[in-house]
C-alpha cells in the first residue's frame, strides 16, 4: 500500500488477478504453490472476487486463469485438483516433439526480429543442431 500525495491518504495498488480483469491470467508452476494457497486461489476462482491486502472491501473480477505445472497432479489437494484438471491440456515433453523444434525456433526469430527491428535467420545447420539435441528435462 502506498500513501497518496495528500493529507497521508492510503491509495491500493491493483493485484495480479485484477489487473487481468477481462483477460487472462497465466499462473506458471502452481504445482510450487504452497497447498495453503491452493485454498485462497480456489476462493477467488469460485467466488470471482478479491480483497486487496489491507483492504476490507472485496472487488470483482472477471479473468480466465491458465494454470501450468511439471509436477503430478495426484499430489495436489483434492479440490484444487479437480480444478485445474476440469479442462486439462496435457503436452508431451519437446524431447518426444522434435518435429515441433524447427516450427517453434522459427517463430521465436520471427518474433525476436519484429521486436528488435532485425533480419536474423535461422541458418540449417543451426536447426540441425537444434533438431538433435537430446534435449534433456527434469524427467529425462
Amino acid at each position: 500500500m502506498r500513501r497518496g500525495r495528500s493529507r497521508g491518504q492510503r491509495v491500493q495498488k491493483k493485484g495480479k488477478f485484477e489487473a487481468a480483469t477481462g483477460g487472462i491470467l497465466f499462473l506458471d508452476e502452481i504445482g510450487e504453490l504452497d497447498t495453503t494457497l491452493h485454498a485462497k486461489l480456489l476462493k477467488v476462482v469460485e467466488e470471482k472476487c478479491v480483497t486487496r491486502l489491507g483492504g476490507s472491501r472485496p472487488r470483482p473480477v472477471d479473468v480466465r486463469i491458465v494454470y501450468a505445472t511439471r509436477r503430478d497432479v495426484s499430489v495436489f489437494r483434492k479440490d484444487t485438483r479437480y480444478r485445474v484438471t476440469s479442462h486439462a491440456l496435457y503436452l508431451k515433453p519437446l524431447r518426444q516433439r522434435k518435429e515441433e523444434i524447427v516450427p517453434l525456433a522459427v517463430n521465436f526469430l520471427c518474433g525476436f526480429n519484429a521486436k528488435s527491428g532485425r533480419r536474423t535467420r535461422a541458418d540449417r545447420p543451426v536447426l540441425n543442431l537444434l533438431e538433435n539435441d537430446p534435449w534433456f528435462g527434469k524427467n529425462s
